[in-house]
Parts: C-alpha cells; sequence; structure tokens
C-alpha cells in the first residue's frame, strides 16, 4: 500500500514537472510571442493616443488681448514667441509653469500673477490720488484689492475673434511684469544665482517672455485648481 502511495506521489511530481516544462517552452518559443505582444502594442497605442487627445483638448487657448478701443496689444505669435523663449532658455529647468518643471525656482505663473495683481493696485492708488488729492486710507487700500480680485476673476473673452479686452489698469499690469522680466534677466541681474550674468540678452525676447507669463497667469484665472496649486507652489496669494 506505501509503495502503491509513493509510485502515485512520484508519478503526480513527474507530471507537475512536466506540465512546468512544457508552459516554460512555450513562453521562451519566440513564436508563441506574437499575439501577446501584438495585445500589448495595441493597448500602448490607444494610451499614447488617449493622452495625446487629451492634451490637445485641455490644452488653454492662445487668445490674444486687446485693449477697450479695439487695439491689439499682444497677439498669438506674441505668446508663441515667449513659449519659444521659456524653452530656449530652459527655464523649466529652473522654475516651473502651470505647477510643471523643477520646482527650484517660482513658479513663473503664479509669479506673474502675484506681480499683476500688485501692477493694478498701484494702478488704483495712483488714480485715487489724483481723483481726490489725498492719500488713500487702509479701508480705501482693502477696496482697491477687493476690486482688484473681482476685475482679475472677470472673463472677458470675445469668442468670436478669440480676444481678451484688458481694462486700463490690466493693460498698465502687463507692461509692468514684461518691465519685471527684463529687470530679472538684463537691467538688474547681479549674476549672483540664477539667472547668470547675460543669460538673455535681447529685450525682446525679455518682452516676449514676460507676454507669456502675462497669458499664464490670465489663463489660470479661470481654473480655480490650477490657480490653487500654482499659488501653493511659490506660496503667494492675491493682496
Amino acid at each position: 500500500m506505501e509503495s502503491n502511495g509513493q509510485n502515485g506521489q512520484h508519478e503526480q511530481h513527474e507530471q507537475s514537472g512536466t506540465t512546468s516544462t512544457k508552459n516554460m517552452s512555450y513562453i521562451m518559443n519566440t513564436k508563441n510571442w506574437r499575439g501577446p505582444l501584438i495585445f500589448i502594442l495595441i493597448i500602448s497605442i490607444l494610451g499614447v493616443g488617449m493622452i495625446g487627445y487629451q492634451t490637445y483638448v485641455d490644452a488653454p487657448p492662445m487668445a490674444g488681448f486687446k485693449n477697450q478701443n479695439g487695439q491689439i496689444v499682444m497677439d498669438q505669435k506674441t505668446i508663441e514667441r515667449g513659449q519659444e523663449v521659456f524653452h530656449n532658455y530652459a527655464l523649466m529647468e529652473y522654475g516651473s509653469f502651470f505647477g510643471d518643471g523643477a520646482q527650484r525656482g517660482p513658479d513663473f505663473t503664479a509669479e506673474a500673477l502675484h506681480e499683476i495683481t500688485l501692477a493694478m493696485s498701484r494702478y488704483y492708488i495712483t488714480e485715487f490720488k489724483t481723483k481726490t488729492g489725498n492719500e488713500p486710507t487702509a479701508s480705501d487700500i482693502s477696496q482697491i484689492k477687493e476690486q482688484v480680485k473681482l476685475e482679475l476673476k472677470q472673463n472677458h473673452v470675445n469668442s468670436s475673434d478669440n480676444m481678451v479686452t484688458l481694462s486700463a489698469a490690466q493693460l498698465y499690469a502687463l507692461e509692468e511684469v514684461k518691465k519685471y522680466y527684463t529687470n530679472m534677466f538684463m537691467d538688474q541681474n547681479s549674476g549672483i544665482g540664477f539667472p547668470p550674468k547675460d543669460y538673455i540678452k535681447s529685450r525682446q525676447e525679455t518682452a516676449d517672455l514676460g507676454s507669456f507669463f502675462f497669458w499664464g497667469a490670465g489663463f489660470v484665472l479661470q481654473k480655480d485648481l490650477v490657480l490653487i496649486l500654482v499659488i501653493h507652489t511659490i506660496g503667494l496669494t492675491i493682496q
């Protein structure tokens, strides 16, 4: 009886070993790889296609900007030139844009938004002084800050021409943002840390870069979740 049991176990072990050997032989036979590889290839192509499609659909619109008289102050080509400057000088290896990048420096979207807010506040404070002849009180300044917040949140995109109409304060802020990045990379660049001296030598390039960042800041204002992300990245708030 014991001999029969041992023989049965031995046969089962041999059958198991034979099955394992057959399975391994099947796997190692390259002729059997065709089906699984085709399946993996199809899934990969579909995955990349879906990612590409979603990226295209979710891509921020390259809307231009005009003043209240209809004069174009920044077109799509300007934004695209600024984007090229951003990539040509590898600024994403230093900071980030829309929260995406190295984050060793500022998120340029949030930084530009902060500078826009400060510039618009300065514009309205100066306007207040001109109209009243007085210095604004703490209450006046608080009201100006709230006015700036509301103005920035408003969507002035004209779907017919894909243009954004800027207020006088926003036009002032656009020029201030361009000046800010010209100072950063050229006029007030001490060469200590990043950016190094003469990293960008063209004023046209720094102006285009500032326009690109201005556009990015305007876009995130319409996307609250992205706005929270980029402001959290740099630690700035609209003040």
